[in-house]
């Protein structure tokens, strides 16, 4: 189990855990598609991804990147969780930033993210995290139909509205 979870934006030192972590998440036939940590950061900077990490004692534990559209909309990329840590709330930690987005000063209007209708563990952390999900007619690069998920963030509360 593990102990308190710190959120915080994904920073060039994080990169080459954050990679590993991709890499151990990749689907099996994506195996041959590595991408190397200078790769996977050009990526990201052309995709103008935004990213936040997931520490716990000084070890990662999962990450999550996104892009904001110009109607600020948040449409996450990817979330990935340490397959020794998941159902410990990582996943929930990672989304809590993007669903009470006045605590991190972010602008969001709607929160999106797409899914293989393969990704089981994904339908139920969205669904956990208010998320409605509905199939698409779209196929993914496997020919796996998607989901999209999307949710409002949450209204601040009254009472945090006075703090």
């Amino acid at each position: 189990m593990t102990n308190t979870v710190l959120i915080q934006l994904m920073e060039q030192k994080h990169l080459v855990e954050v990679h590993r972590l991709h890499m151990a998440s990749l689907a099996p036939e994506d195996e041959g598609k590595n991408l190397s940590v200078e790769e996977y950061a050009n990526f990201s900077d052309r995709h103008h991804l935004q990213g936040m990490v997931a520490t716990s004692n000084d070890m990662m534990l999962g990450y999550l990147t996104f892009g904001i559209t110009k109607e600020d909309d948040v449409l996450i990329s990817d979330v990935c969780v340490d397959p020794c840590h998941r159902r410990e709330g990582v996943g929930t930690a990672l989304l809590w930033p993007l669903i009470h987005p006045w605590d991190y000063d972010l602008d969001v209007k709607m929160i999106v993210c797409n899914t293989s209708d393969t990704n089981l563990a994904g339908h139920m952390l969205l669904h956990a995290n208010g998320f409605v999900g509905e199939l698409t007619k779209m196929k993914d690069r496997h020919g796996n139909g998607v989901y999209h998920f999307s949710r409002e963030p949450a209204q601040k509360e009254a009472s945090d509205a006075a703090c």
